[in-house]
C-alpha cells in the first residue's frame, strides 16, 4: 500500500513544480535558443521530463534548471548523489517541425526529396536493377524515405495528441450542446485532413519498378501502423467519452456522432484492405510465435526508419578524466613537502652516530608515513578543488559519426531552504494544504548546458526547414520509494449519520 499512496505524492508534489521547471539562457559565445519543457508520470517508478530545443542554424545554447522536491523519508542523502544520477536515464533525437509553415515545408521537401529519387531509380531493363536493397545505388532513395517516415511520424504523433485534446475540451463537464457539435465536427475536419495526408503520401509511391518496390513497400508498412495507432486512439477516446448532458436530448448532436463513427469504421476498414492487399495484415490464425515476430519486425521498422534522428550519447563523468592528473599533483605534492622535512632534519642531526643512527631511522618511519597520508590528503583537496570548476558529466551529441554539441551537466542535492525563491514559490503553489508548505523536503537540483551547432548536423545543407533536438529524461525513484509508508497501517472514518 505504501508504494500505491506514494503515487499521488508523486503527481503532486514532483509533477506539478516540474510543469513550471526554470528553463533560463544564459550568456555564452553562442547565441541562445528556445526551449520548453513538461514532465509527466511515466510508470509506477519513473517520471519523464521531456525539453525540446529549438536549433539555430548556427551554434545555440540553452541552459536548464530542473528542482525536484522530495519528501524527507525518500532519504537521498543517505544514498548520496552518484546514486541518484545512476538513476537518471536520457536519450536525444531530432525532432521535425510538424505545424505551420515550417511543417509544410518539412512534409513538401521530404516527398519531393523522395519523388525525385525515385525517378532517378527509372531504368530501362530488369537487368540493370541490383537484387540487394543495401547496395549504394538505393542509399540516396533509403535516405529519402526515411525522412518522409520522420516527418510523418511526428506528424502524427501531434495529431494525436493535438485532436483528442480539443475533442476533450469540447466534451468538457460545463460544456454545452452546440461546443460538443462543434467539436465532433472540428474532429471529423480533422480526421479527414490526416487520411488525405496519407493518400497524399501514397501517390508519391511507385511499386511497379521493381528497383523501388521493395524500399517503398517497407515504407508504407511503416506509416500504416502508425497511421493504424492515430485511428485507434481517436476511435478509443471518442468511444471513452460520454455524451454530455447538455447533448443527450440533441438529436443533431447524435446524428453527427453516429456520422463521425462511421466514417471512423470506413477509414479503418479502407486500411485494412490496403494492408491486406500488399502482405503486411495481421493473419486471424496467427499463432503466438508468429504475433511475437510480427511485433519484432514493426519493432527493427521503427528502428531503420528513426535511425536518421537519432542521437548518440558519449557520457564522460569529470572526477574520472581528471583523477589521474590530481593522483599524480598530489604525490608530486607530498613527495616535495617529505624532502624538505627530510632535509632540514638532517641538518639538525645530532654529531651522535649512535643517536643519529636511531633518529635517521625513525625520521624516515615518520616521514613515509607522512608522505603517504599527504599524498591521499592533497589527491583529494586538488580532486575537489578541480571538480568546483567543471561539470559532474559532460555528454558528447553524436550523429552519424560526426560531433554536433555537448551537454554539461551538474547535480547536487540541496534543502529546501536553499532553493531559489522563485522555484520555492513555484512549489507551493502545489501544495494541496497549508501544512504541506511547512513539512521537510530534500531537493535534487540538475543543470543541464546544452551547446549544439547545427551546422554540422547530418544533410544540413540539404534540408531548408529547421529541426529541434528533443530530450527525454526519465528519473527512476524505485530505490527510494520502499522507505515509503502509509500514515496509517488501518483507518477507521464515520459516515455523515
Amino acid at each position: 500500500m505504501g508504494e500505491l499512496s506514494t503515487l499521488g505524492i508523486l503527481k503532486s508534489v514532483l509533477l506539478a513544480p516540474l510543469n513550471k521547471a526554470k528553463v533560463a539562457s544564459i550568456l555564452s559565445e553562442f547565441p541562445s535558443g528556445h526551449a520548453s519543457s513538461a514532465v509527466s508520470l511515466h510508470d509506477n517508478h519513473n517520471i519523464e521530463i521531456k525539453t525540446i530545443t529549438e536549433l539555430r542554424s548556427t551554434k545555440s545554447v540553452v541552459s536548464t534548471d530542473m528542482y525536484l522536491f522530495v519528501p524527507k523519508n525518500f532519504e537521498l542523502r543517505s544514498f548520496g548523489k552518484d546514486a541518484l544520477i545512476s538513476d537518471f536515464r536520457s536519450r536525444v533525437r531530432l525532432a521535425l517541425p510538424v505545424s505551420g509553415e515550417h511543417g509544410s515545408a518539412a512534409l513538401e521537401e521530404a516527398l519531393t526529396d523522395l519523388k525525385t529519387e525515385i525517378q532517378a531509380l527509372q531504368v530501362d531493363g530488369p537487368a540493370e536493377q541490383p537484387d540487394d536493397i543495401n547496395h549504394a545505388l538505393y542509399e540516396p532513395l533509403i535516405d529519402a524515405a526515411k525522412d518522409v517516415s520522420a516527418v510523418i511520424a511526428e506528424k502524427l504523433k501531434h495529431c494525436t495528441a493535438e485532436h483528442t485534446r480539443k475533442f476533450l475540451l469540447s466534451h468538457s463537464l460545463m460544456t454545452i450542446s452546440q461546443s460538443a457539435i462543434s467539436g465532433l465536427d472540428e474532429l471529423r475536419e480533422n480526421v479527414q485532413a490526416t487520411a488525405q495526408l496519407m493518400d497524399s503520401v501514397r501517390t508519391v509511391y511507385d511499386f511497379r519498378n521493381e528497383a523501388t518496390a521493395s524500399i517503398l513497400l517497407l515504407l508504407d508498412e511503416y506509416l500504416s501502423q502508425l497511421y493504424i495507432q492515430y485511428l485507434g486512439s481517436i476511435r478509443s477516446e471518442l468511444d471513452r467519452m460520454p455524451i454530455p448532458k447538455s447533448a443527450q436530448s440533441d438529436l443533431t448532436y447524435s446524428m453527427k456522432r453516429g456520422t463521425l463513427e462511421a466514417f471512423l469504421d470506413t477509414l479503418q476498414e479502407r486500411e485494412a484492405q490496403h494492408r491486406t492487399r500488399y502482405g503486411f495484415a495481421a493473419q486471424e490464425d496467427e499463432s503466438d510465435i508468429e504475433r511475437e515476430q510480427r511485433l519484432v519486425r514493426l519493432s527493427q521498422l521503427k528502428k531503420f526508419f528513426q535511425s536518421t534522428t537519432f542521437i548518440d550519447l558519449n557520457r564522460e563523468q569529470s572526477a574520472k578524466k581528471i583523477s589521474e592528473s590530481t593522483a599524480t599533483i598530489g604525490t608530486a605534492v607530498a613527495a616535495i613537502v617529505a624532502a624538505t622535512i627530510e632535509q632540514a632534519a638532517r641538518g639538525h642531526a645530532s654529531a651522535d652516530y649512535a643517536w643519529q643512527g636511531l633518529s635517521l631511522l625513525s625520521l624516515g618511519v615518520i616521514i613515509y608515513v607522512l608522505r603517504d597520508r599527504m599524498k591521499d590528503w592533497a589527491k583529494q583537496k586538488f580532486h575537489q578543488k578541480a571538480l568546483s570548476f567543471l561539470p559532474d558529466f559532460e555528454q558528447k551529441l553524436i550523429a552519424k559519426n560526426k560531433k554536433i554539441g555537448r551537454v554539461k551537466e551538474w547535480f547536487q542535492i540541496l534543502s529546501s531552504k536553499n532553493v531559489p525563491l522563485d522555484i520555492l514559490a513555484l512549489r507551493r503553489t502545489a501544495s494541496l494544504t497549508e501544512m504541506e508548505k511547512r513539512l521537510p523536503e530534500d531537493v535534487f537540483h540538475c543543470r543541464k548546458v546544452q551547446e549544439v551547432d547545427a551546422s554540422l548536423l547530418p544533410d544540413s545543407d540539404r534540408h531548408t526547414y529547421t529541426r529541434a533536438l528533443f530530450e527525454s529524461t526519465r528519473v527512476n525513484f524505485y530505490r527510494y520509494l520502499r522507505h515509503m509508508d502509509d500514515a496509517f497501517k488501518e483507518f477507521t472514518d464515520l459516515d455523515a449519520k
